[in-house]
């Protein structure tokens, strides 16, 4: 069974929850280069999800290129809805990196007033 972009998202969705942003990238890699037609191309969610994942492991530089990427992708005249910049993308790569820079300032975990 080949998986959809939404299984393949919700892997993603996954990864970056449990912190795991090798997993995501490598998954959302493949579809990117999907010579075999294993798996299906990423959509503007499928980025969404890696972007926060990378954002989340404080891997900026990477969540950045990410975002560079997609929005090349959808400033090409050959674009599809399938890619699209949209704020939720900008939303959530900024709340990544918030939560992440939250911990950095707070690395106890104590509550701040």
């Amino acid at each position: 069974v080949t998986p959809d972009v939404v299984t393949c998202t919700a892997i993603i969705s996954a990864l970056d929850k449990g912190k795991q942003w090798r997993g995501a990238l490598a998954l959302l890699n493949a579809m990117k280069n999907n010579t075999s037609n294993n798996y299906p191309l990423p959509n503007v969610v499928t980025y969404s999800c890696a972007i926060s994942a990378c954002a989340r492991c404080g891997k900026i530089p990477i969540a950045v290129s990410l975002l560079d990427e997609l929005r090349y992708h959808s400033s090409s005249n050959n674009t599809t809805d399938a890619i699209r910049m949209s704020t939720w993308v900008y939303n959530s790569a900024l709340a990544a990196y918030n939560n992440k820079a939250s911990s950095l300032r707070n690395p106890i975990g104590t509550i701040q007033s």
